[in-house]
């Protein structure tokens, strides 16, 4: 197992799924979504599986810039939903979709967020670090997509072990391989000029961090990670994410802006798979 600069698809959840030549998966989503990790597919998935990527990944409702509160609500078309505070550990078969809701085609793990705490070692290992979090997997652990029943028995140990192993979530600005990987290179069809990354990306982006148990990796990468990219969305004191009119009429719910931030701002810290680990050849 190695730790690869992998890009599966970028905004899984806060931006939808896209292909990585869309350019229309690096608009800033408005829209989050509160789709549940086991939800039904049409592909039946394989007999068994090996893993062919990992990721993790986090949704927390941050106040007081280091506590996680009550889950947040998002009104839609269909009336109100629930977001919960939740932990996803992703282990992907090669014909994953790269959604979430594609619980046939990958062993997806799920996690409350009770009972935190704030990981000092998060302050020391990450620079400018804004706040890291540690949980307990066997008092969180939730859950786990019908994808893990294909699992092959090569895994059973790890996937035994993140089952109860503790875990750490962190957030901190966006680190400079993330901001690279986000913004394309110059002259790539996917590439954001300097003026548009300034006024759209910059206040909204920063990094989302984990960190997995060493001995449920079997040997592989520990400490605290950058994976992830996130976005936070303002939420209102009823527990409601707040809501605007942007240009064209439309009702968004409205963006956290983190320029200049040194701490988390309160509100829901909205992460998406970016890079991850890689099994095999």
């Amino acid at each position: 197992m190695s730790f690869l600069r992998i890009l599966p698809a970028f905004a899984l959840i806060a931006c939808g799924s896209a292909e990585k030549d869309d350019t229309s998966a690096f608009e800033p989503s408005s829209e989050p979504t509160s789709e549940p990790a086991a939800a039904p597919t049409t592909d039946p998935g394989p007999t068994t599986f090996d893993i062919d990527f990992m990721g993790a990944y986090g949704i927390a409702n941050v106040t007081n810039s280091t506590e996680i509160a009550s889950a947040a609500t998002v009104n839609t078309d269909n009336g109100p939903a629930t977001i919960d505070n939740t932990f996803f550990i992703v282990m992907a078969y090669e014909n994953w979709s790269g959604t979430i809701s594609d619980g046939d085609n990958a062993c997806i793990l799920q996690f409350s967020l009770e009972g935190g705490t704030v990981d000092d070692s998060f302050f020391t290992d990450v620079t400018n670090g804004w706040v890291g979090w540690t949980f307990s997997g066997e008092s969180n652990f939730t859950g786990e997509s019908v994808g893990c029943t294909s699992l092959s028995s090569n895994y059973t140990d790890l996937y035994e072990g993140f089952k109860t192993a503790d875990f750490g979530l962190g957030m901190a600005p966006l680190s400079t391989e993330m901001k690279e990987a986000l913004q394309g290179e110059p002259g790539s069809e996917n590439y954001t000029s300097d003026e548009d990354w300034a006024a759209d990306f910059a206040p909204h982006y920063y990094s989302q961090y984990v960190k997995l148990n060493s001995d449920a990796f079997q040997g592989g990468s520990s400490g605290w990670s950058a994976v992830n990219f996130s976005i936070g969305y303002e939420v209102g004191d009823d527990g409601v994410l707040s809501e605007t009119t942007n240009d064209d009429g439309e009702t968004v719910n409205v963006l956290l802006d983190i320029t200049d931030a040194t701490f988390v701002p309160d509100g829901l810290q909205y992460g998406s798979l970016a890079f991850g680990w890689g099994f095999g050849g």
